[in-house]
């Protein structure tokens, strides 16, 4: 599995790409649908947005990062920020 996620203009963007398991585009929908947005997809490749407003962007992308942790049984990881404001 690669989960590729970017903030633009009041949303989370995120696309989910699979090497062998068919159900990206399920999971994209699922991510979507548990956090406001929208979502979909099909076989190995999936993607969503989810808005947010200003103040709540923070909160939202935890939750957001939350259910990929759970929805793959992810533990905590170091996570590094390849690019910065």
């Amino acid at each position: 599995w690669m989960i590729c996620t970017g903030i633009f203009k009041k949303n989370i963007f995120f696309s989910i790409r699979s090497k062998s398991v068919e159900s990206a585009g399920a999971n994209a929908e699922k991510i979507a649908h548990r956090t406001g947005g929208s979502g979909g997809g099909h076989g190995m490749m999936g993607a969503g947005r989810i808005p947010f407003e200003k103040a709540a962007g923070q909160e939202m992308f935890d939750f957001f990062v939350r259910i990929i942790r759970e929805n793959w049984e992810i533990g905590d990881v170091e996570s590094k920020k390849i690019l910065s404001k």
